[in-house]
């Protein structure tokens, strides 16, 4: 296990204990070394105030631009190290809270792991026992807080969106959930309807872009039905349909799984049925029929987003997958072709990707039928860079160059129609010399 700090980061800390102050490494750059793994940053907190850490740093560059977050940037010999004084949270208005506890510091940390202080001297301070499993490999996650008498107490209870950071964590991949931890998010589902929006946003995307967002979806299911009031309808439904193996709520957050990691893709994924309960029927055969549940899902979302403080594009962008997730789309060569007269490249790409983890999300045995969603997107990508034709732009002739053979308007438009159709199945075709040649021909010139 590699301890070993960084000189820039062992003379900040050495600089202030000779001032006669305590000092540390700590968080996440403390979990990276304990992991075996590189830091990405460095972290030093200590229980000198800022004209004391100025004071001895004089000589040295020092950025305040993070002085609202209760942090000085110090650039030793190229490195730049945050160094703060020891924080016990913030006030209702965000401001750094001060205090002399190193412990409080720790816990203010919200997770076990990150609650670790390391310097030369003293080697580890780990009040909450997270170092062992770190070094064994295990990613723990146990959420963690004290109160005013620096007894251990649920942290959801006065900061639900802890409940998110620890979710964030657990869908990124790598980290268990510990049984307190998951017991107090049974416990304090209810909390995440708390959560303001502004904090809710960027934590949801948090959760939504990891590896693991099936699982975390599925497990920690309750959490997100108090988040999103709107995905309630779908727990428990019975879609009564023989090709949907799971309910609603289960097939949604596969879906969102099986989602390629593109944002607005994972977000409509999560959306994209909400407004199934609204729209059954039944056909003579007893078989469900959900017809505009794409509009509603996509009406439904939009009402969540805005409230979630997305931006109107975002939620633009959301909403179009959304409606247009069941489309019809081509199913051969030709098919793309025609779609991507609708619709660019990047549009269709994901609209696929979207079919292929939604059919996926049907059934365990429809894996088969959602891979050939997968054949599609590589089929888009290579009329794309190989430039076929599928628009009159793209043809190697154009209006004038038939009506200079003596067509007329109608007889021009009608032929370029053929042009096109031909070109679309025939690539090769697209040259001005064949065209022209194909054009002369219907035409009768020179016959």
């Amino acid at each position: 296990m590699p301890t070993e700090l960084p000189p820039q980061v062992e003379e900040v800390i050495n600089l202030l204990r000779a001032k006669g102050y305590a000092a540390y490494a700590v968080g996440d750059c403390v979990r990276s070394l304990l992991c075996g793994e590189t830091p990405e940053d460095w972290d030093v907190i200590t229980n000198a105030d800022f004209s004391q850490i100025k004071k001895i740093f004089q000589n040295y560059t020092i950025y305040t631009d993070r002085l609202v977050y209760g942090e000085l940037v110090l650039v030793v010999s190229g490195m730049a190290v945050l160094v703060a004084p020891y924080r016990r949270g913030t006030d209702e208005n965000g401001a750094p809270l001060f205090t002399d506890s190193l412990l409080q510091d720790l816990a203010a940390r919200r997770f076990s792991f990150n609650a670790i202080a390391f310097n030369k001297e003293e080697g580890f301070v780990d009040p909450f026992g997270a170092k062992e499993s770190l070094i064994s490999g295990e990613k723990r996650i146990r959420a963690i807080a004290l109160d005013e008498h620096d007894k251990q107490v649920c942290p959801f209870e006065n900061s639900p969106e802890s409940m998110l950071r620890a979710l964030e964590y657990h869908a990124a991949g790598g980290y268990t959930m510990s049984g307190e931890t998951a017991r107090d998010l049974a416990g304090y589902k209810h909390k995440a309807a708390k959560i303001p929006p502004s904090e809710a946003k960027p934590l949801l995307c948090g959760i939504l872009s990891g590896r693991n967002v099936g699982q975390t979806l599925e497990e920690y299911a309750g959490v997100f039905l108090c988040l999103l009031p709107e995905l309630a309808a779908m727990k428990d439904y019975d879609q009564h349909s023989p090709e949907h193996f799971y309910d609603l709520l289960t097939h949604t957050f596969k879906c969102v799984g099986y989602c390629s990691p593109i944002l607005p893709l994972r977000i409509a994924a999560l959306f994209h049925a909400v407004g199934k309960p609204d729209c059954r029927s039944f056909d003579r055969n007893g078989k469900a029929r959900y017809y505009g549940h794409a509009k509603r899902s996509s009406m439904l979302a939009r009402r969540a987003l805005t409230r979630l403080t997305f931006e109107e594009n975002e939620i633009d962008e959301i909403c179009w997958l959304i409606e247009h997730h069941d489309s019809r789309l081509g199913v051969d060569r030709r098919g793309l072709k025609l779609c991507l007269r609708r619709m660019p490249p990047g549009r269709l790409k994901m609209l696929l990707q979207f079919r292929y983890a939604d059919t996926k999300a049907f059934s365990p045995e429809l894996g088969g039928a959602a891979e050939e969603f997968k054949r599609l997107v590589d089929a888009v990508n290579e009329i794309t860079a190989m430039k076929e034709c599928y628009t009159y732009s793209q043809l190697e002739i154009n209006r004038y160059d038939i009506m200079k053979l003596g067509a007329d308007e109608q007889t021009t438009a009608e032929l370029l129609d053929m042009v096109l159709d031909t070109v679309l199945d025939n690539p090769s075709l697209n040259t001005r010399s064949q065209l022209m040649s194909l054009a002369e021909r219907v035409l009768g010139v020179n016959a």
